[in-house]
């Protein structure tokens, strides 16, 4: 029987695998999927396959899923820094291999047993590198 739960469990598992790996998203549906298929195919029979290709695993899915993802640590470490009496921030602008700059935001902070580290933001500056460019790249009230 086909459990549609399962099947979105699943691409959320696949969404993490490609973007913990950093590859393109249409890696899924042209190659994980196809290969899972054939697999199950081979070892487990067609039922299985079948099941395994209703799988949704497109670019625009996947693209999706990373982004749900990435909101949900987001949260997580905004929730986690708010319960940390302390923190700390680092800000870095360098110069990519294109001459554009680049502008790095590291947060620590006291996790429960030690401090943790995160990346907040790693995005291009517009143009200029003046302060102001840069506090209006870092004010996360706006968002």
């Amino acid at each position: 029987m086909f459990d549609q739960r399962s099947a979105v469990i699943a691409s959320f598992e696949v969404a993490w695998l490609v973007a913990r790996n950093k590859k393109p998203h249409t890696i899924g549906e042209d190659l994980i999927k196809p290969a899972a298929v054939k697999i199950s195919d081979i070892m487990c029979g067609h039922k299985v396959a079948k099941q395994l290709n209703a799988v949704p695993l497109s670019a625009r899915v996947i693209k999706e899923r990373i982004s749900i993802l990435a909101e949900n640590v987001r949260e997580q470490v905004i929730s986690s820094v708010k319960k940390s009496k302390e923190f700390a921030i680092q800000l870095n602008e360098t110069t990519d291999v294109s001459s554009n700059s680049q502008l790095m935001v590291k947060i620590r902070y006291g996790g429960s047993d030690e401090i943790e580290e995160e990346m907040l933001l790693c995005s291009p500056l517009d143009l200029r590198t003046r302060g102001i460019d840069v506090f209006n790249k870092v004010d996360f009230s706006k968002a």
